[in-house]
């Protein structure tokens, strides 16, 4: 008997198998079109698939299960624009759970094909974007910033920005309704840094494509904070000073170290990143190791150029003109140099940012920038801030339609981010509140301690916020806090923390400073 029903359930996965086959083809989704837009091809592929072990915006699972999976792939065109976009749906053949989940991209890159496996292992029909650039040429703007010589690819920039967001969503809802005969119950959107700025542009500009957006440290601002992270070498070359790495994370450690008992508990976290006001020079002179074991103080000018970075960039009048990073942020991000010997030290300044003066702002990939005047400087701010806001700028905080829709949003910013300034965000989310009282009935911002750029830090990672947007958007729980824990910990387990509601700040209560309930949101 035990045999029979052996066989019987080899029989029905091997028929399941096959029905599977015969979905997962070009004819299932031949009636796939797209408004505005025309169909280039269509590719299928079914296979096993293994969750990613790690993504965005979620803890890392370890697991060897896989998920038979279609994978479908459909290039199309703007007619007129002259471009090419692809767009990557990925199916869980077993075990749907009726939701949709559209995945963001980083830095240049539109999308991450690498992060859809995570999501169709927990039953999501899941899609990402190219973003109208292939991703093996994403930071190669010399192939996709420029139409010809010096004219930029507005196209190109407008797909990044937005089109190709709606887009794949598009055609993704129009994917999965032709596999399994009907629509997503509910769809959601979850991205960090560009991934972060997508899923608020989408609410801005298409606010009826999802009905939850988990948007993390979001490169909103566009204009204004990219040209603005420039400021560091900008700053070292006006001091003429480029200080090695180990001097700027001694000067980080030292904030650090006198700001971390605000909250009540010494643990190598600033939780009141805000209130720590740490003057730098207050550490000249310290004796420090570096490299090899070799030592040296932190002198006068490494000390003005922390504090120049904190303060963020000001016009030649003295006037601010963007955010500076919190004291407890990694200076490393934005101010790296990279040093031939113990005094002989360079900028290396981050790449997407000499990419968009140069590529985007100059129109001149060969543009020196090592000896720029802060006049100079200062005009990059106000052109990058004329060109580029309606285009990518992402900061409209007129989300009425979204509301209207019904969607919600989740939102969290890790303070110690060393690229993206947390205070450009916080004050986007002041905006939407001043023109919507109400709008933490529909938004929640999250203030996140400890944590960098998307991950790393010592803080507390918020990985289960998706499942608290779900809850928020299918049962109603709105969260007034996200729990946090290690990034590196197994499916979240390990010491955690309550990651306060933006403006609310986490104290330490007494107890063990592990668990949520010594502490709380005041």
């Amino acid at each position: 008997m035990r045999a029979k029903y052996v066989s019987a359930g080899v029989a029905l996965l091997l028929a399941q198998h096959v029905s599977a086959q015969l979905s997962c083809s070009q004819e299932t989704f031949a009636g796939v079109s797209l408004p505005r837009g025309e169909i280039l091809s269509v590719v299928t592929e079914l296979n096993n698939t293994l969750p990613a072990q790690q993504t965005v915006n979620t803890w890392p699972i370890f697991s060897n299960t896989t998920t038979l999976t279609c994978k479908v792939t459909i290039q199309h065109t703007h007619p007129g624009w002259n471009d090419t976009v692809t767009s990557y749906v990925w199916l869980p053949s077993e075990e749907w759970n009726g939701r949709f989940v559209g995945v963001g991209g980083g830095g240049w890159a539109g999308g991450r094909v690498d992060g859809l496996g995570y999501h169709v292992a927990r039953g999501y029909a899941a899609v990402t974007t190219d973003g109208g650039h292939a991703f093996e040429v994403a930071d190669d703007l010399e192939v996709w910033a420029h139409t010809s010589k010096g004219n930029i690819n507005w196209y190109g920039i407008q797909n990044f920005a937005a089109v190709a967001l709606d887009d794949a969503t598009t055609l993704g809802k129009a994917v999965v309704e032709a596999f399994y005969g009907s629509g997503p119950d509910f769809s959601y959107w979850t991205g960090c840094s560009t991934g972060g700025r997508q899923g608020l542009m989408l609410a801005q500009r298409y606010p009826e494509q999802y009905d939850g957006i988990l948007a993390t440290c979001p490169a909103i601002n566009w204009d204004r904070f990219l040209p603005a992270m420039f400021w560091p070498p900008f700053a070292m070359s006006q001091l003429d000073y480029y200080p090695p790495p180990c001097e700027l994370e001694a000067i980080t450690k030292a904030a650090v170290e006198a700001c971390d008992a605000q909250d009540g508990l010494e643990d190598g976290v600033v939780a009141w990143p805000g209130d720590c006001d740490f003057d730098a020079t207050t550490v000249v002179g310290q004796r420090i190791t570096c490299e090899n074991n070799s030592t040296r103080v932190i002198s006068d000018k490494g000390a003005q150029l922390a504090n120049m970075f904190w303060k963020g960039p000001v016009s030649e009048e003295g006037v601010s003109e963007w955010y500076g990073l919190y004291p407890s942020a990694p200076m490393l991000g934005t101010a790296l140099t990279v040093c031939s010997s113990e005094t002989e030290c360079e900028p290396a300044p981050f790449s997407i940012t000499t990419d968009w003066i140069q590529f985007f702002l100059l129109q001149d990939p060969e543009a020196d920038l090592s000896s720029l005047t802060h006049e100079e400087f200062s005009r990059f701010l106000r052109m990058s801030t004329n060109r580029y806001s309606s285009v990518i700028g992402t900061s409209d905080v007129n989300l009425k339609d979204f509301k209207r829709a019904g969607g919600k949003i989740i939102s969290w910013h890790g303070a110690d981010d060393e690229l993206i300034p947390f205070l450009g965000t916080a004050q986007y989310y002041r905006r939407v509140l001043e023109a919507d009282p109400n709008a933490a009935d529909f938004f929640r911002f999250f203030s996140v301690p400890g944590v960098q750029h998307c991950a790393g830090g010592e803080g507390w990672f918020p990985g289960d916020a998706l499942d608290s947007l779900v809850d928020w958007v299918e049962n109603g729980n709105a969260p007034d806090i996200l729990v946090g824990r290690p990034r590196e910990s197994i499916e979240g387990e390990g010491r955690e923390a309550p990651v306060c509601q933006y403006p609310k700040k986490l104290r330490y209560l007494g107890g063990d400073p592990d668990v949520v309930s010594s502490f709380e949101c005041q």
